[in-house]
């Protein structure tokens, strides 16, 4: 049977290592992992448990301070925690609820109780998850629109400017301010899906093929590369139309790809490249797109921030002192998640790579 409740017991007393064995051993799809000094449970906190059983006597160890540990990580904030403790204990269970418990049960352990108080506890923390998640989810949609819209609105006033100046350009100028704005309704549309998906982003996504998605992104990116003299270059459309990807498109195209290719170009130095390519592999049916600059590469520390989804990313001036919002890679992160994707920022010989990875399939189509 699948786990889907992992217990984390900090204790070395054999017999309440005993007892909750018992109690949990009696729950379908519930195990229980044991810790038997503080060094072992810090290690283990980062395959994140469901829950932990903190035995306040544990030898050698203390328990404000692994509550302070707990709290300093950001991942594990909000961490369900229960305390075990004696009776002559209680009176210090105030100071741990300061420090971030949730819960105590006294030994000895009565199986009922420990486990209603379990069950409790997580039914609790899965309700105030769910809420942090659509505080997040909404916190994502706001910064998506203030960020994304950037691109479009760019290509309507560059277009507006140029039929200013000369009227031979308003035709050209006149389809891509009419694709800019489609652009724009399209983020508003996908926002709303969002928010009425509630986060499960399998109920927008589907199967669509690469090519349409590159050759959106690169159109609306055009008018950047031209302003800098820069050359995209992009994977055959042989290659490209092998596979089927799947994402939400609009998401994929503008919030993802899109933003990667604007941080490219942003980092690009005048009159060099910026380069798509493609790697599939047959053996875990994975697709690896990344985005390469001629130009700037990333400076390790800042590589390894950004690559750390729980971290605060500070935005970088470009080659021509370039500004932006410090949103877009944290964007593409939280939605390549929300697709099971991954990426990840390395700095490669005079220049950057941002690769994408994400389930695929051969496109039987083709």
């Amino acid at each position: 049977m699948e786990v889907n409740c992992q217990i984390a017991l900090a204790s070395d007393d054999e017999e309440t290592i005993q007892s909750f064995r018992d109690i949990i051993s009696k729950e379908d799809a519930w195990s229980l992992i044991v810790y038997q000094n503080e060094s072992e449970l810090l290690k283990g906190l980062e395959s994140y448990p469901s829950l932990l059983l903190l035995d306040s006597r544990l030898t050698n160890s203390d328990t404000e301070s692994i509550l302070n540990h707990i709290e300093s990580h950001f991942a594990l904030r909000n961490f369900p925690i229960i305390i075990l403790s004696e009776r002559k204990q209680n009176e210090k269970f105030l100071n741990f609820v300061h420090l971030g418990a949730d819960e105590f049960i006294r030994a000895p352990f009565d199986p009922s109780i420990s486990l209603a108080r379990m069950k409790s506890l997580l039914r609790a923390k899965g309700r105030e998850t769910k809420i942090r998640s659509k505080e997040k989810l909404m916190r994502i949609v706001a910064k998506q629109l203030a960020h994304d819209s950037a691109n479009p609105l760019m290509v309507i006033k560059g277009h507006l400017f140029r039929v200013q100046k000369k009227q031979e350009f308003i035709e050209a100028s006149i389809d891509k301010i009419s694709k800019a704005s489609d652009t724009i309704e399209d983020l508003l549309e996908v926002s709303r899906k969002l928010l009425i998906a509630d986060e499960k982003m399998r109920t927008i996504s589907q199967w669509v093929e690469i090519t349409p998605v590159i050759k959106n992104a690169s159109n609306l990116v055009e008018d950047r590369l031209q302003s800098k003299g820069i050359t995209l270059t992009l994977p055959e459309n042989s290659d490209l139309e092998q596979y089927k990807i799947n994402i939400e498109p609009t998401i994929f195209t503008y919030s993802i790809l899109a933003n990667l290719l604007t941080n490219a170009i942003k980092f690009t130095e005048r009159g060099k490249q910026v380069l798509i390519s493609m790697d599939y592999n047959d053996s875990n049916q994975e697709l690896a797109l990344a985005v390469t600059n001629e130009g700037q590469s990333i400076p390790e520390e800042q590589a390894k921030t950004i690559n750390n989804v729980h971290a605060s990313n500070q935005s970088l001036l470009g080659t021509e002192g370039e500004k932006g919002t410090g949103f877009g890679l944290s964007i593409a992160q939280y939605y390549l998640s929300m697709f099971g994707g991954s990426l990840f920022i390395e700095a490669v010989p005079q220049g950057t790579k941002a690769t994408i990875r994400l389930k695929a399939k051969i496109n039987e189509n083709q």
